[in-house]
Protein backbone atom coordinates (compact mmCIF):
# COMPACT_ATOMS: atom_id res chain seq x y z
CA UNK A 1 0.00 0.00 0.00
CA UNK A 2 2.98 2.45 0.26
CA UNK A 3 3.36 5.34 -2.18
CA UNK A 4 5.44 4.80 -5.81
CA UNK A 5 5.22 8.55 -6.04
CA UNK A 6 4.05 11.88 -4.80
CA UNK A 7 2.96 14.75 -6.86
CA UNK A 8 2.29 17.86 -5.94
CA UNK A 9 -0.36 20.38 -7.42
CA UNK A 10 0.72 24.18 -7.36
CA UNK A 11 -2.84 25.67 -7.52
CA UNK A 12 -2.76 29.31 -7.13
CA UNK A 13 -6.34 29.85 -6.98
CA UNK A 14 -8.02 29.68 -3.25
CA UNK A 15 -11.12 29.01 -4.65
CA UNK A 16 -10.44 25.88 -7.07
CA UNK A 17 -7.95 23.97 -4.71
CA UNK A 18 -10.72 23.80 -2.15
CA UNK A 19 -12.96 22.80 -5.25
CA UNK A 20 -10.44 20.25 -5.99
CA UNK A 21 -9.87 18.94 -2.67
CA UNK A 22 -13.93 18.56 -1.72
CA UNK A 23 -14.31 16.85 -5.12
CA UNK A 24 -11.19 14.15 -4.32
CA UNK A 25 -9.30 15.26 -7.32
CA UNK A 26 -6.79 15.98 -4.81
CA UNK A 27 -5.76 13.77 -1.65
CA UNK A 28 -5.00 16.44 0.42
CA UNK A 29 -4.83 20.02 0.84
CA UNK A 30 -3.42 23.17 3.70
CA UNK A 31 -5.91 25.37 4.31
CA UNK A 32 -9.16 26.28 5.61
CA UNK A 33 -12.66 26.35 4.00
CA UNK A 34 -14.23 29.78 2.80
CA UNK A 35 -17.33 30.24 4.14
CA UNK A 36 -19.44 29.07 1.25
CA UNK A 37 -17.07 25.52 1.18
CA UNK A 38 -17.32 25.09 4.85
CA UNK A 39 -20.77 23.17 5.64
CA UNK A 40 -19.65 20.52 2.78
CA UNK A 41 -16.55 20.34 4.65
CA UNK A 42 -17.63 20.28 8.17
CA UNK A 43 -20.21 17.37 6.65
CA UNK A 44 -17.24 15.43 5.31
CA UNK A 45 -15.27 15.91 8.43
CA UNK A 46 -18.48 14.58 10.24
CA UNK A 47 -18.86 11.69 8.29
CA UNK A 48 -15.39 10.63 8.49
CA UNK A 49 -14.68 11.16 5.30
CA UNK A 50 -11.72 13.32 5.20
CA UNK A 51 -9.49 14.34 8.35
CA UNK A 52 -8.33 18.02 9.69
CA UNK A 53 -4.59 17.21 11.23
CA UNK A 54 -2.88 20.32 13.58
CA UNK A 55 0.38 21.63 13.17
CA UNK A 56 2.73 19.95 16.28
CA UNK A 57 4.40 23.70 17.19
CA UNK A 58 1.55 26.10 17.00
CA UNK A 59 -1.59 23.73 16.85
CA UNK A 60 -3.36 25.47 14.42
CA UNK A 61 -1.04 28.54 13.44
CA UNK A 62 0.63 28.73 10.17
CA UNK A 63 3.68 30.50 11.90
CA UNK A 64 2.92 32.98 9.13
CA UNK A 65 4.86 35.89 10.37
CA UNK A 66 5.85 38.75 10.20
CA UNK A 67 2.27 39.38 8.57
CA UNK A 68 1.51 42.76 7.76
CA UNK A 69 2.19 46.07 5.39
CA UNK A 70 5.81 46.70 5.66
CA UNK A 71 6.59 50.37 5.06
CA UNK A 72 9.78 51.53 3.73
CA UNK A 73 11.07 53.92 6.60
CA UNK A 74 13.86 54.80 4.40
CA UNK A 75 12.28 57.03 1.94
CA UNK A 76 9.39 59.41 2.12
CA UNK A 77 6.46 59.34 3.17
CA UNK A 78 6.99 56.33 5.42
CA UNK A 79 10.40 58.25 6.56
CA UNK A 80 7.81 60.02 8.53
CA UNK A 81 7.45 57.80 12.07
CA UNK A 82 4.04 60.03 12.45
CA UNK A 83 2.97 58.39 9.81
CA UNK A 84 3.93 55.05 10.42
CA UNK A 85 2.12 55.03 13.54
CA UNK A 86 -1.27 56.12 11.79
CA UNK A 87 -1.01 52.98 10.15
CA UNK A 88 -0.95 51.13 12.88
CA UNK A 89 -3.94 52.79 14.54
CA UNK A 90 -6.13 52.56 11.75
CA UNK A 91 -5.63 48.89 10.54
CA UNK A 92 -9.26 47.36 11.99
CA UNK A 93 -7.75 43.50 12.93
CA UNK A 94 -10.77 42.35 13.73
CA UNK A 95 -12.02 43.39 10.73
CA UNK A 96 -8.68 41.94 8.90
CA UNK A 97 -9.05 38.70 10.30
CA UNK A 98 -12.64 38.19 9.27
CA UNK A 99 -12.13 39.79 5.55
CA UNK A 100 -8.48 38.28 4.69
CA UNK A 101 -8.86 35.22 6.70
CA UNK A 102 -12.76 34.03 7.16
CA UNK A 103 -11.60 34.44 10.88
CA UNK A 104 -9.24 32.09 11.08
CA UNK A 105 -6.54 33.74 12.22
CA UNK A 106 -4.89 34.48 15.82
CA UNK A 107 -3.38 38.27 17.28
CA UNK A 108 -0.23 38.32 16.96
CA UNK A 109 2.56 40.56 17.15
CA UNK A 110 6.14 39.47 15.75
CA UNK A 111 6.56 36.54 18.10
CA UNK A 112 4.86 33.54 18.57
CA UNK A 113 2.04 34.00 20.78
CA UNK A 114 1.93 32.91 24.27
CA UNK A 115 5.13 30.49 23.52
CA UNK A 116 7.94 33.66 23.05
CA UNK A 117 5.55 36.37 22.79
CA UNK A 118 2.49 37.88 24.14
CA UNK A 119 -0.57 36.16 25.43
CA UNK A 120 -3.92 37.07 22.96
CA UNK A 121 -5.30 39.60 26.16
CA UNK A 122 -2.13 41.34 26.50
CA UNK A 123 -2.09 42.38 22.44
CA UNK A 124 -5.71 43.05 22.85
CA UNK A 125 -5.13 45.67 24.43
CA UNK A 126 -2.52 47.68 22.85
CA UNK A 127 -3.08 50.42 19.97
CA UNK A 128 -4.67 49.48 17.19
CA UNK A 129 -5.79 46.14 18.21
CA UNK A 130 -8.22 47.18 20.81
CA UNK A 131 -11.65 46.74 20.28
CA UNK A 132 -13.80 48.67 19.45
CA UNK A 133 -11.69 50.28 16.80
CA UNK A 134 -13.12 53.42 16.76
CA UNK A 135 -10.59 55.96 19.22
CA UNK A 136 -7.38 53.95 16.88
CA UNK A 137 -9.40 55.24 13.81
CA UNK A 138 -9.80 58.39 14.91
CA UNK A 139 -6.55 59.19 16.21
CA UNK A 140 -5.26 58.12 12.85
CA UNK A 141 -7.55 60.11 10.84
CA UNK A 142 -5.99 63.08 13.13
CA UNK A 143 -2.40 62.60 12.38
CA UNK A 144 -3.16 61.86 8.60
CA UNK A 145 -5.03 65.22 8.65
CA UNK A 146 -2.28 67.38 10.46
CA UNK A 147 0.74 65.78 8.40
CA UNK A 148 -0.79 65.95 5.10
CA UNK A 149 -3.28 68.70 4.47
CA UNK A 150 -3.26 68.59 1.24
CA UNK A 151 -3.65 64.45 1.00
CA UNK A 152 -1.31 61.75 0.55
CA UNK A 153 -0.71 59.45 -2.23
CA UNK A 154 0.69 56.01 -1.56
CA UNK A 155 1.50 52.99 -3.79
CA UNK A 156 1.30 49.40 -2.03
CA UNK A 157 2.58 46.27 -3.90
CA UNK A 158 0.78 43.01 -3.59
CA UNK A 159 1.18 39.83 -4.65
CA UNK A 160 -0.70 37.99 -7.27
CA UNK A 161 -2.42 34.92 -5.56
CA UNK A 162 -5.83 34.94 -3.44
CA UNK A 163 -5.17 35.47 -0.01
CA UNK A 164 -2.38 38.20 -0.96
CA UNK A 165 -4.69 40.17 -3.27
CA UNK A 166 -7.63 40.37 -0.31
CA UNK A 167 -4.91 41.55 2.33
CA UNK A 168 -3.48 44.11 0.02
CA UNK A 169 -7.23 45.13 -1.33
CA UNK A 170 -8.71 45.48 2.55
CA UNK A 171 -5.20 47.15 3.83
CA UNK A 172 -5.98 49.72 1.34
CA UNK A 173 -9.48 50.15 2.11
CA UNK A 174 -8.70 50.64 5.33
CA UNK A 175 -5.79 53.26 4.97
CA UNK A 176 -8.37 54.98 2.45
CA UNK A 177 -10.71 55.83 5.75
CA UNK A 178 -8.31 58.00 7.24
CA UNK A 179 -7.12 60.02 4.06
CA UNK A 180 -4.01 57.68 2.58
CA UNK A 181 -5.10 57.24 -0.95
CA UNK A 182 -3.57 53.45 -1.93
CA UNK A 183 -2.79 52.14 -4.97
CA UNK A 184 -2.74 48.78 -5.30
CA UNK A 185 0.01 47.17 -7.47
CA UNK A 186 -0.26 43.10 -7.84
CA UNK A 187 3.00 40.98 -8.86
CA UNK A 188 3.93 38.01 -9.01
CA UNK A 189 6.20 36.37 -6.83
CA UNK A 190 9.22 36.79 -9.72
CA UNK A 191 8.45 40.60 -9.62
CA UNK A 192 7.65 41.23 -5.72
CA UNK A 193 10.42 39.57 -4.13
CA UNK A 194 13.64 41.72 -5.85
CA UNK A 195 11.72 45.06 -5.45
CA UNK A 196 11.30 43.90 -1.76
CA UNK A 197 14.51 42.90 -1.29
CA UNK A 198 16.56 46.03 -2.67
CA UNK A 199 13.90 48.44 -1.10
CA UNK A 200 11.90 49.46 -4.68
CA UNK A 201 8.47 50.10 -3.04
CA UNK A 202 6.61 52.56 -0.31
CA UNK A 203 4.49 49.99 1.15
CA UNK A 204 4.12 46.48 0.29
CA UNK A 205 1.58 43.85 1.77
CA UNK A 206 2.52 40.31 2.46
CA UNK A 207 2.87 37.46 5.19
CA UNK A 208 6.38 35.70 5.73
CA UNK A 209 6.37 31.85 7.03
CA UNK A 210 8.36 30.44 9.93
CA UNK A 211 9.63 27.33 9.86
CA UNK A 212 10.97 26.47 13.03
CA UNK A 213 8.79 29.03 15.74
CA UNK A 214 12.19 29.74 16.99
CA UNK A 215 12.77 33.68 17.64
CA UNK A 216 16.32 33.35 16.53
CA UNK A 217 14.92 32.31 13.06
CA UNK A 218 12.88 34.97 13.24
CA UNK A 219 14.75 38.05 14.12
CA UNK A 220 18.22 36.70 12.55
CA UNK A 221 16.04 35.98 9.66
CA UNK A 222 14.15 39.50 9.14
CA UNK A 223 15.55 41.79 11.80
CA UNK A 224 18.77 42.45 12.02
CA UNK A 225 20.97 44.66 9.81
CA UNK A 226 21.76 42.40 6.54
CA UNK A 227 19.60 39.72 7.57
CA UNK A 228 18.77 37.55 4.84
CA UNK A 229 15.09 38.40 4.42
CA UNK A 230 15.65 42.40 5.74
CA UNK A 231 13.46 43.38 3.12
CA UNK A 232 12.36 46.23 5.81
CA UNK A 233 13.99 49.02 3.44
CA UNK A 234 17.17 48.24 5.00
CA UNK A 235 16.10 48.49 8.15
CA UNK A 236 18.60 48.80 11.36
CA UNK A 237 19.00 49.18 14.81
CA UNK A 238 21.89 48.42 16.65
CA UNK A 239 20.30 47.87 20.02
CA UNK A 240 18.25 45.34 17.87
CA UNK A 241 21.67 43.91 16.17
CA UNK A 242 23.53 43.41 19.87
CA UNK A 243 20.32 42.04 21.86
CA UNK A 244 19.94 39.19 19.33
CA UNK A 245 23.68 37.88 19.83
CA UNK A 246 22.85 37.64 23.02
CA UNK A 247 19.50 35.90 23.44
CA UNK A 248 20.46 33.73 20.81
CA UNK A 249 23.38 32.81 23.42
CA UNK A 250 20.74 32.31 25.95
CA UNK A 251 20.37 29.00 27.70
CA UNK A 252 18.12 29.53 30.27
CA UNK A 253 14.36 29.37 28.70
CA UNK A 254 12.90 32.43 30.83
CA UNK A 255 15.88 34.60 30.32
CA UNK A 256 16.04 34.11 26.48
CA UNK A 257 11.94 34.73 26.60
CA UNK A 258 12.42 38.14 28.12
CA UNK A 259 15.36 39.54 25.90
CA UNK A 260 13.62 38.19 23.05
CA UNK A 261 10.47 40.17 23.71
CA UNK A 262 12.72 43.26 24.65
CA UNK A 263 13.77 42.88 21.22
CA UNK A 264 10.45 42.82 19.72
CA UNK A 265 9.56 45.72 21.32
CA UNK A 266 12.38 47.76 20.19
CA UNK A 267 11.07 46.55 16.39
CA UNK A 268 7.68 47.38 16.98
CA UNK A 269 8.60 50.98 18.31
CA UNK A 270 10.69 51.28 15.27
CA UNK A 271 8.03 50.43 12.96
CA UNK A 272 9.52 49.36 10.08
CA UNK A 273 6.20 47.19 9.19
CA UNK A 274 2.82 47.32 10.86
CA UNK A 275 1.66 43.67 12.46
CA UNK A 276 -1.41 42.20 11.83
CA UNK A 277 -3.18 38.66 13.29
CA UNK A 278 -1.46 35.80 11.91
CA UNK A 279 -3.16 33.12 9.93
CA UNK A 280 -4.72 29.67 11.47
CA UNK A 281 -4.66 26.39 9.42
CA UNK A 282 -4.47 22.93 9.29
CA UNK A 283 -3.95 19.45 6.74
CA UNK A 284 -6.68 18.23 5.15
CA UNK A 285 -6.60 14.93 3.80
CA UNK A 286 -9.12 12.50 2.63
CA UNK A 287 -9.34 9.63 5.38
CA UNK A 288 -7.32 6.73 3.62
CA UNK A 289 -4.19 8.46 3.13
CA UNK A 290 -2.85 7.29 6.40
CA UNK A 291 0.61 7.74 8.47
CA UNK A 292 1.09 11.54 7.16
CA UNK A 293 3.85 13.20 8.99
CA UNK A 294 2.62 16.79 10.37
CA UNK A 295 5.25 18.95 9.78
CA UNK A 296 6.17 21.12 13.11
CA UNK A 297 4.85 24.14 11.60
CA UNK A 298 2.91 25.17 8.33
CA UNK A 299 6.23 25.55 5.94
CA UNK A 300 7.71 22.42 7.32
CA UNK A 301 7.73 18.98 5.95
CA UNK A 302 8.85 15.77 7.30
CA UNK A 303 9.64 12.60 5.45
CA UNK A 304 6.58 10.98 3.73
CA UNK A 305 8.20 7.61 3.04
CA UNK A 306 5.97 5.46 5.85
CA UNK A 307 2.67 7.66 4.14
CA UNK A 308 0.64 4.78 2.30
CA UNK A 309 -3.13 4.18 0.77
CA UNK A 310 -5.59 2.42 3.37
CA UNK A 311 -8.11 1.82 -0.32
CA UNK A 312 -5.00 0.95 -2.23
Amino acid sequence: PYLDEMQHVNIKSEPAAQSAFITNKIDSMAGNPSPDNKPLFDKLLAEGKIQSLQYTVGGSSTGCRPQGIMLNASKPPFDNKKLRQAVNLAIDREGYTQVVHYGYAEPTLLLDTGGFGHTVAEIMKLPGWRQPHDQDLAEAKRIVAAEYSKGLDVEMLGRDTTTYMRQAEFFAGELRKVGINVTVKIMNSAQLFPAAEAGNYQSFSYYFCQTTGAPEELIGSYFITGGSRNWFGGYSNPKVDAGYLDMAGTLDPAERKRKAMALEALILEDLPMVATPVSTSAWNQWSYVQDWPVGITFYTNRKTERVWRSDA
